[in-house]
């Protein structure tokens, strides 16, 4: 990399030139000749240890490159959707996982708002939850149906929303992670539907037993 190589040059340079300076036995002082070799070896050391440091960061950099890969890989194939919006509630990242939610290609999710990919009729409550989380600055949850788009059932995903601050405190943005949760919520339709049924006939049962109870006392009273 070309900062490591200009670390090094200088010094090189000296030392060719301290070294010509001597086998061209160049017209030198009594007391600076007595200090070339002296000179020679501390640009020797000094040279030795700008390549350790040279080494040194470039094993750093290699580490944190490797760490960014890393890092890239699990944020990209993370089995929940991760997004990133500005502070105007842009998306300007997303994964591989919160592209397939919504249902649209990556370049129609960047610089778009999330309310577009959101059923009609929630994206007040979804706002609502994301100005909650801006002013506590606590980590807020909402459920939401997403837009059938070439779906033959709804999906529902579970939105986590974080306000995204810098050091002095000031809003950058907001970071949102989606889980799906159409199937716990295909579930909790069915058990609601099944308590209303359940409902629903214990009420019919014990309306039949009073009829039946009125007509005894009815034909007892004849």
């Amino acid at each position: 990399m070309p900062p490591y190589k200009l670390l090094v040059a200088p010094n090189i340079n000296l030392l060719n030139e301290a070294k010509e300076r001597l086998e061209n036995n160049q017209e030198i002082d009594n007391t600076f000749s007595d200090d070339v070799p002296l000179l020679i070896e501390e640009l020797k050391l000094h040279q030795i240890e700008l390549e350790l440091q040279n080494e040194e960061l470039k094993r750093s950099r290699i580490e944190l490159e490797a760490l960014h890969r890393e890092f890239a890989d699990l944020y990209e194939f993370a089995p929940c959707g991760y997004l990133t919006l500005n502070a105007k509630g842009i998306i300007t990242r997303a994964n591989l996982a919160a592209v397939k939610l919504l249902g649209v290609d990556r370049e129609s999710l960047l610089h778009s708002s999330l309310t577009l990919f959101i059923k009609d009729g929630w994206d007040g409550s979804y706002l609502s939850t994301r100005r909650e989380a801006q002013e506590s600055r606590e980590k807020q949850n909402i459920a939401l149906p997403l837009k059938e788009i070439d779906r033959k059932k709804p999906k529902w995903v579970l939105a986590e929303i974080d306000v995204e601050i810098d050091k002095e405190s000031k809003m950058l943005g907001w970071r949102i992670t989606l889980v799906d949760i159409t199937e716990r919520k295909e579930a909790q339709e069915k058990l609601e539907e099944f308590n209303q049924n359940l409902q629903e006939r214990v009420e019919e049962e014990l309306s039949k037993r009073v009829r039946i109870e009125d007509e005894k006392k009815r034909q007892d009273s004849i």
